[in-house]
C-alpha cells in the first residue's frame, strides 16, 4: 500500500461525504417540493416537471453514491489488509491521517505524541503497509549513492 494509494482513498472518502451531502439536500428539496403538490399550494402546471427534475436529479445523484460507496468499500478492504502487520499506534496514525484527514498537529494533540514522532510512526507503517513489489519499485527509484564527477 503506498502513500498515493493512501490519498486517494481519503480523497474518494471526501468526494463520498460531499455526495452524501448533496442527495441529503436535493432529498430534502424533493419533500419540500411534494409537501407543495399535496396541499395545493402554488398548483401550477409546472409543478409536475419540477417534481420529476428533482426526481431524476435524486436518482442519478443516488446511483453516484452507490458507486462511490461501491468503490471506497473495495478500497477500505484493501488498507484494512494491508494495516493488519501495523501496531495499534501505528494503525491509529494511518486511520486518523487518510479515513479522517486528520493533519499531523491533530493527529499529535490527541494522541499525546509530538508531530514528529506521529510522522516518525507514520512513516513506519507506510514502509510496513508496502508489498515486496511496492518495495522494489521504491527501491529502483532510489537515486544510488553517486560521487560527482570533477572532469
Amino acid at each position: 500500500m503506498t502513500k498515493d494509494r493512501l490519498l486517494k482513498y481519503r480523497d474518494q472518502r471526501l468526494e463520498m461525504m460531499g455526495l452524501k451531502e448533496e442527495l441529503e439536500e436535493l432529498e430534502v428539496q424533493a419533500y419540500f417540493a411534494k409537501a407543495v403538490n399535496y396541499n395545493g399550494d402554488g398548483g401550477g402546471s409546472g409543478d409536475g416537471d419540477r417534481m420529476g427534475r428533482v426526481v431524476d436529479l435524486l436518482d442519478a445523484k443516488r446511483r453516484r453514491v452507490l458507486k462511490a460507496m461501491e468503490r471506497l468499500l473495495k478500497e477500505s478492504e484493501a488498507v484494512e489488509a494491508a494495516m493488519k502487520p501495523l501496531s495499534s499506534t501505528e494503525r491509529e496514525v494511518v486511520r486518523r491521517r487518510y479515513s479522517q484527514g486528520a493533519t499531523w498537529i491533530d493527529i499529535a494533540a490527541q494522541l499525546n505524541y509530538s508531530t514528529r514522532q506521529v510522522q516518525r510512526i507514520h512513516g513506519r507503517a507506510l514502509l510496513k503497509m508496502q508489498t515486496p513489489a511496492e518495495r522494489a519499485a521504491a527501491k529502483k527509484k532510489t537515486p544510488k549513492d553517486v560521487t560527482p564527477s570533477h572532469k
